[in-house]
This record gives C-alpha cells, structure tokens and sequence, in this order.
C-alpha cells in the first residue's frame, strides 16, 4: 500500500481526502490501529487535525482505542 500512497504523492493527490464515511486514510489507518501505516502516513505529512463527519480527528480514535503507541506518534506530529 505504501507504494500506492507513493504514486499518489507523486502525481500530485492529496492523503488528506475524505474517503469511506467522511474519514481520511488516516483516521482509518489509527481505527484499524495499523502502527506502520500510520507512520508512514505521518511522515508523508497527512494532516492530523482534519475531522471525520462525527468531528473526531485521528487522535481521538487512537485515545478511544487506548493504543498508547498511536497516542505518542499522533501527539508528536511525526
């Protein structure tokens, strides 16, 4: 999938669209609390602060889930 995400940065798409529900790629990533997707989305500049359609951002899914490695890597802005 990084891959994917690469050819999207590449040719100019946004990570930080609304897809499934109103929620971006992000916010899925920190649902599924997948660590290496949502790094990877971090570091490629994905905005933390976009809101899904129930006002929560990423970190909030991340602190209702209790993932403490999601809540350091959201918090730190990586």
């Amino acid at each position: 999938i990084t891959e994917i995400i690469d050819i999207l940065i590449m040719n100019g798409g946004s990570l930080d669209g609304t897809i499934r529900a109103d929620k971006t790629v992000l916010i899925i990533s920190v649902e599924r609390e997948n660590i290496y997707l949502t790094e990877y989305l971090l570091r490629a500049g994905c905005d933390t602060s976009i809101q899904d359609k129930h006002g929560k951002m990423a970190l909030d899914y991340a602190l209702e889930s209790g993932n403490e490695e999601l809540i350091l890597m959201l918090n730190q802005g990586q």
